[in-house]
């Protein structure tokens, strides 16, 4: 019907809800299509919300997938100079995906005393606290985190989304469960992430399952509960096939970072792990760790054997390669 009736705004909006609709699905190239054809339509049709439903839509996509990455951060800059400090939150999560950390990191410092002047009944509102939430997690802001979880525990179950036009940021929880790992908070963060997985399979959404499994990969590495190594790898594993197969380059390279740190030793094991590397011997590292010395060639052996290794210098190398900064 609206194709037949041809007025402007309607096929601007059925464009950019396609354009949604395809990005959720993973299909990048053809929801980078629509939202052009839109923003076409938008322009034509003199539509004043055009462009800045352009910049929201683009600049996700290009944090999802890497692509015109450069361009998204200079119109999100550009468009966050005439506002005030808390928009610079959304600029900071640009510069995350162009690896300017730094950048980032004062972007956020400059933000977090101004959140709270955000409107809480703007429809930008959630999509803003969840910004701030990656940012958190990213540089390990718990004061901060603490304060947006808190603000964002009602929502738990939903999905990020400002309105129709500007698609959905997937579920609260996997933000939920970012914060939750920050601040310690395992069990919670398990059912929080646990739950988003379930809201992006339930959508059929493979680049938010694919997201979501990342960050219930970092829940068990800093977690390390029995079981936690193996499983975390399938996570990873399969984030990485997702991210490989759509194009997220993001992702792909984070999850790729983190695979290395899996290990099967517990926090115990690693930590003499280390001290192995560190080149000492069974008696200085129970002199260190104030343990008999028995106890000490027990756990070398049970590093031995769940590395698959015959020598010191084998975990010593292991240690070093795998926790390199």
């Amino acid at each position: 019907m609206v194709q037949y009736l041809k007025e402007p705004l309607l096929l601007w909006r059925l464009k950019m809800i396609q354009a949604c609709l395809a990005e959720l699905e993973g299909r990048f190239d053809e929801a980078r299509e629509l939202a052009e054809e839109a923003l076409l339509i938008g322009r034509r049709g003199s539509h004043r919300g055009a462009d800045f439903v352009h910049l929201i839509f683009s600049s996700r996509l290009a944090r999802l997938t890497g692509v015109a990455a450069e361009e998204a951060e200079i119109a999100v800059r550009r468009f966050v100079a005439g506002r005030g400090p808390s928009a610079r939150g959304w600029h900071g999560l640009q510069l995350v995906t162009l690896g300017r950390l730094a950048e980032a990191a004062d972007a956020l410092t400059a933000s977090a005393p101004h959140i709270a002047e955000f409107p809480p009944h703007a429809p930008p509102w959630i999509p803003a606290r969840t910004g701030t939430a990656t940012l958190c997690a990213r540089f390990g802001n718990r004061e901060l985190a603490s304060l947006v979880y808190a603000d964002l525990l009602p929502y738990a179950g939903r999905q990020v989304v400002a309105g129709a036009l500007t698609g959905s940021e997937g579920p609260v929880g996997r933000y939920l469960g970012m914060l939750a790992v920050l601040l310690g908070d395992y069990e919670a963060a398990d059912a929080h992430l646990k739950s988003a997985l379930e809201g992006s399979l339930a959508m059929g959404s493979p680049p938010y399952e694919a997201l979501t499994r990342l960050e219930i990969a970092r829940l068990m590495l800093a977690r390390r509960d029995p079981g936690d190594a193996p499983a975390a790898r399938e996570h990873l594993e399969t984030a990485l096939s997702i991210a490989g197969r759509l194009g997220m380059t993001p992702l792909r390279d984070e999850a790729a970072e983190l695979l290395p740190q899996i290990t099967p030793l517990s926090t115990r094991e690693d930590e003499l792990a280390a001290l192995i590397a560190d080149g000492l011997s069974n008696r200085q590292i129970a002199q260190r760790l104030h343990l008999s010395e028995r106890t000490v060639e027990s756990h070398v052996r049970n590093i031995l054997t769940k590395l698959g290794f015959e020598r010191r210098t084998q975990i010593a190398s292991w240690h070093t390669r795998t926790h390199q900064d």
